[in-house]
């Protein structure tokens, strides 16, 4: 009876889902409660620029936007299913407390030029609080193509500017940003532009030390580079491909050395890797390529995913929790660990976390709570008195955004 309960009521939320209409340039002043979802929706014409802004916040709140597809248009998509969520979406911007949030990228609708897409907008009640929303249409900006012949350029303090670099499938394409006068960060994109809340790769070294970043290209693509100035700042900026050998090596390590190994966790100064079979997968390979800062998923020999990880934080191990059949990475900056988990192919950060010193992590695990919200399950021993502990936190889908829920000892 409970059970169809709450079916009765998500039905009765979807149909009935309202979404508010607002015009370009429009202030909305708007309130919502924790946990609460707000929609809107407004016209951009295509092939332009749309710069959603949320500001005045009194709390922390969430913004998340998606445009219609042409898939959307043929097939009469329902409008719940074209909203954005928290894990379907084109742009997201999820700041700490009362931070500002926005969302910047160029509309590519449904229709030729000239007509208009339709843009949703989502605003997520992480906490309850006040705000002002405002969407607004900009021409597209040329973005300038980078090579190793340097380009000077500069950056006011809070502003970014993009570049682009082709690359082709199996490249390794480089960006870095020297001879600065401030501290300025960089961050790469395939496919689409580069954000602070956007990237593949990023390099946030500070004061005026060099920033550099790479990516390597599972097809033929565009790299977007962001410049994101934390001080204003000239620099000079190049970009570069490289060959693919490096990964080439990488891949005959994995599987000389992971896929050979029926299983096992293998951890080899030798190679420069730790790696993992997935379980029950002998054609699969989770690794932590330690040279190159990058977390990799490996089957059929090819690179299927792949992520960057901040240089200077150290790769440790892999944590096999095996009662829930996944690994989780653990990445250490001296300070924080950093934990990276494998869900089916995808490679996503999930936690963030300070151990208390002397302890051994054991276990890092992710139960599902409801669609956005995720449990995580950490589990440490204190290595002098040998006392386990498990903490809980809730994560906003990974959004790196983390709520404590408890302590307990094991």
């Amino acid at each position: 009876m409970k059970k169809l309960f709450f079916i009765l009521l998500s039905m009765q939320m979807l149909f009935a889902l309202e979404v508010k209409e607002i015009k370009k340039g429009d202030v909305i002043e708007d309130s919502i409660q924790r946990l609460e979802k707000k929609y809107y929706k407004v016209g951009i014409q295509n092939l332009k620029n749309i710069r959603v802004t949320m500001t005045q916040l009194t709390n922390d709140v969430d913004l998340y936007v998606r445009t219609e597809t042409l898939s959307d248009v043929i097939n009469n998509t329902p409008i719940e299913d074209m909203v954005p969520t928290i894990r379907k979406n084109d742009c997201y911007s999820s700041n700490s407390n009362r931070e500002n949030e926005e969302c910047n990228y160029q509309i590519v609708g449904p229709a030729p030029g000239g007509y208009d897409a339709t843009v949703y907008i989502l605003v997520y009640g992480f906490k309850a609080g006040n705000y002002k929303i405002t969407a607004n249409e900009e021409s597209v900006k040329t973005i300038e193509t980078i090579s190793e012949k340097p380009i000077e350029g500069k950056v006011k303090k809070g502003a970014s500017k993009q570049y682009k670099i082709y690359g082709k499938k199996g490249q390794t394409v480089q960006a870095s940003i020297s001879n600065l006068t401030g501290d300025a960060d960089i961050r790469l994109k395939v496919g689409r532009k580069a954000g602070l809340h956007t990237f593949d790769c990023k390099s946030i070294n500070g004061g005026t030390k060099k920033d550099e970043c790479s990516v390597t290209l599972t097809e033929n693509a565009t790299v977007y580079v962001q410049v994101y100035g934390y001080n204003s700042a000239n620099y000079s900026i190049t970009g570069s491909h490289t060959a693919n050998s490096i990964d080439d090596k990488l891949i005959k390590k994995a599987t000389d050395f992971c896929l050979n190994n029926q299983g096992e966790t293998v951890n080899s100064s030798e190679t420069e890797i730790i790696c993992a079979e997935m379980h029950g997968n002998q054609d699969g390979a989770y690794v932590l390529d330690k040279k190159n800062y990058r977390i990799l998923y490996i089957k059929n020999e090819q690179i299927v995913q792949q992520k960057s990880v901040k240089r200077g934080n150290q790769p440790t191990r892999i944590i096999d929790n095996k009662d829930d059949e996944s690994y989780t990475i653990a990445y250490y900056n001296g300070l924080t660990y950093n934990f990276y988990a494998f869900l089916g192919d995808e490679i996503k950060e999930v936690l963030k976390y300070n151990i208390p010193n002397p302890a051994e992590v054991t276990k890092v695990y992710i139960a599902q709570k409801n669609s956005d919200i995720w449990q995580i399950y950490l589990e440490y021993t204190n290595k002098e008195s040998g006392q386990s502990y498990r903490d809980v936190y809730y994560s906003n889908h990974f959004s790196n955004i983390y709520s404590f829920q408890s302590h307990t000892e094991i």
